[in-house]
């Protein structure tokens, strides 16, 4: 993330807004931290389908464009834009010119051509043709950039050339994807806001005084003022923990089929139904196909972890012999 947060002069930081940016970061992490240890099989939480999970990337993204926002219009206040934040967006840029590169090479297709930083680089160019617009302005100007994004548009907008807009209807498959739209909102939002603390962020006022003391404070302070280098450094250092772990121990097992429940049921009712098949004199291929065959007639994961673990209901193992039946024919 951006390292701004100056008031109305150079040279001074609004410590609260490095605080609040610290917070976000951390937050960040051990969201990520979650998604690894799901991703090497440590924990299970349904990170993909609970909403305790799969909201917080939202709410965490939404504040730090809400926050690179309110920097922005602290930046411009009652003077010209700083030098220096135009050159922190380009070293933003610069970064995000990086991770594309990065993904691309490791990642292959899943690369991430417009991921959060991508967007922050953008927004913040886009941010100074509102830098001096009052703050009804930015809310509409919000509001519509949110808006916009429940508008069928044409399909061209799902050209690959234009994916990044966010306004086509097609997901493209990549590790991290925060379009230009809806994700214009918050940082229109938080200029908003930057305008209305604007005039309490002077020096002589209480807001700009104040300076963390303690923990709690003290460490949040010190990401927000290093908030890109921790950005790019800690998935690296939490997955460089995990693989050597895993090297060193065995321990876990790397896939994304930790995020997919249903993928997990449906191999362990494969494995569970070929064994059985096996034992009853079925060569290995037969009973590879006739399984697979009772597989995708069962559709119904909840039905294959059932199997799976012997607790399918009267009815549900009727029908699971009937399909197996069906199925000895795939098998022959």
């Amino acid at each position: 993330m951006p390292r701004e947060g100056p008031a109305s002069e150079a040279g001074h930081r609004l410590a609260a807004l490095d605080v609040a940016r610290g917070i976000a970061l951390l937050w960040m992490a051990t969201y990520h931290l979650a998604w690894d240890l799901t991703y090497f099989g440590l924990i299970q939480p349904d990170i993909l389908g609970d909403p305790v999970w799969w909201v917080q990337p939202l709410v965490i993204t939404t504040s730090f464009l809400f926050i690179v926002g309110v920097s922005l219009s602290l930046a411009t206040h009652r003077r010209r834009l700083p030098r220096h934040y135009l050159r922190r967006t380009g070293l933003v840029g610069g970064a995000a010119a990086a991770i594309t590169a990065g993904t691309l090479l490791f990642f292959g297709d899943g690369f991430i051509f417009f991921g959060v930083l991508h967007c922050i680089t953008l927004s913040s160019l886009i941010g100074l043709a509102f830098a001096r617009a009052p703050a009804w302005l930015l809310v509409a100007s919000a509001v519509a950039a949110l808006g916009v994004t429940w508008v069928t548009m044409p399909a061209i907008f799902d050209d690959p050339l234009l994916i990044w807009l966010g306004l086509g209807e097609r997901v493209p498959f990549t590790n991290d994807f925060v379009p230009l739209f809806p994700w214009l909102a918050p940082m229109l939002a938080g200029m908003a806001f930057g305008r209305i603390i604007a005039s309490r962020a002077d020096r002589a006022s209480p807001l700009a005084q104040w300076q963390p003391t303690g923990f709690a404070t003290m460490v949040p302070a010190w990401l927000g003022r290093h908030s890109l280098a921790f950005y790019l450094g800690h998935q690296l250092v939490l997955l460089g923990l995990l693989f050597g772990l895993h090297a060193a121990t065995g321990l876990g097992n790397p896939s994304y089929d930790h995020f997919f429940p249903e993928r997990q049921a449906r191999a362990a009712f494969l494995q569970s139904c070929e064994a059985s098949c096996a034992s009853g004199g079925w060569p290995a291929e037969g009973c590879a196909a006739r399984c697979i065959c009772v597989a995708g007639q069962l559709g119904d994961f909840d039905a294959w972890a059932s199997a799976d673990h012997g607790s399918m209901r009267a009815h549900d193992q009727t029908l699971l012999a009937t399909l197996g039946s069906a199925c000895e024919e795939a098998g022959r």
